[in-house]
């Protein structure tokens, strides 16, 4: 409760700093992190209203109602049914624990049209700033608590991985794969997945965002898997690669290609400290590829953030000057992607310290595999 407390005080400074009245948040995400209530409401609405002077309290669907307060103690939660006008109560409680409500700040990134609408009907308000930066900068830097839950995340990763190679073989198709896996996690109780599992197979991973298809694995051929799951609400998100083939002594194909990601990843890892910008860490992996004559095929940023979403702040792009600070937890994945012939990516996430890059996932990469 002290946290939620010292959140609950920061969020009214920034409130007064932003001539803002209230603060009105609607991503899940957001809710969780500051007050650690997880929920999904679906089409549903829910909102956690702070006001600059007055008491903070949770707006959920009645079916949300008895979780929520036996979860939060002493926070309002008020709730609706399906038949009443969300926004009318909502208001109605705005009213009643804030004297002053005419300017609002808002998550730009998440309150919906319909949302604003629905509000604005029954409150005039202006909304005059953004709450998006202000939950940007407050996730950012990660404590130890949820370095652990990003490792534990990361170690079912891992399992992910590990299954997955156990389950190639001539013939099975991306989406059998796929089905093989996520059925294996959830035997082994995961919930939820980060994002759906991808398997590419051969040329088809030269797309960095396919879709798993009926296309069959066939013998020498690269395997691209791109996995994460949900551990105590905080996401992993992982890259291996796999050359599969039933012979002894195969012909790796393409494999100065995939030597030269796996390198532009090593090198990344190996540079990334504190005090460095993003632009400069991107740097590192791009110029090591575009030197060997692919920049033209490393389409994407080298990185994202990442924590109680797969994909947050920061971004680890080029032109990006922020600089970065310990306990900031990222990806590096650098890739090539050349269209119908061949496609990589080596990614890990990892939290920066004062000893460096610390990877989240420890899954054997296809070179230590092929060697």
């Amino acid at each position: 409760m002290q946290v939620k407390r010292r959140m609950f005080m920061e969020i009214s400074e920034w409130l007064s700093k932003n001539s803002a009245d209230l603060a009105i948040f609607t991503s899940p995400a957001s809710i969780f992190y500051l007050i650690g209530y997880d929920a999904d409401p679906h089409e549903r609405v829910m909102m956690y209203i702070v006001p600059k002077e007055g008491d903070a309290f949770l707006f959920v669907p009645a079916l949300e109602v008895n979780r929520a307060k036996n979860t939060l103690g002493n926070l309002a939660v008020y709730g609706y049914d399906d038949n009443e006008d969300p926004y009318a109560l909502i208001v109605q409680h705005i009213k009643e624990h804030s004297s002053k409500n005419n300017a609002v700040s808002v998550e730009f990134s998440h309150m919906t049209y319909g949302a604003y609408n629905g509000l604005h009907k029954h409150l005039p308000f202006e909304v005059t700033a953004d709450l998006t930066q202000y939950m940007n900068k407050a996730r950012l830097n990660k404590s130890q608590d949820e370095v652990d839950k990003l490792n534990e995340s990361g170690d079912l990763a891992d399992e992910m991985v590990r299954f997955a190679r156990t389950q190639l073989r001539v013939g099975i198709t991306e989406k059998e794969l796929v089905h093989l896996v996520e059925n294996h996690m959830r035997d082994l109780g995961v919930q939820e997945f980060s994002f759906p599992m991808m398997a590419l197979f051969g040329d088809h991973a030269a797309d960095p965002h396919g879709e798993n298809s009926d296309r069959a694995l066939k013998d020498n051929e690269w395997v691209l898997m791109d996995l994460g799951v949900m551990c105590k609400g905080y996401a992993s998100d992982m890259t291996r690669m796999t050359f599969f083939s039933t012979e002894e002594n195969p012909e790796i194909i393409d494999r100065e290609l995939y030597d030269l990601v796996k390198k532009a990843h090593d090198e990344a890892v190996k540079a990334a400290k504190i005090g460095m910008t993003a632009h400069e860490l991107d740097a590192i992996a791009r110029n090591i590829i575009a030197e060997a004559g692919y920049g033209d095929y490393f389409i994407h940023r080298l990185g994202h953030g990442i924590g109680q979403s797969c994909h947050e702040f920061p971004s680890i792009v080029g032109g990006n000057d922020m600089v970065l600070e310990e306990g900031m937890c990222f990806s590096i994945e650098p890739g090539i992607y050349m269209p119908n012939r061949f496609g990589a990516r080596v990614e890990d996430c990892g939290v920066l310290t004062k000893e460096g890059y610390k990877p989240f996932t420890s899954s054997p990469y296809a070179s230590d595999l092929i060697n």
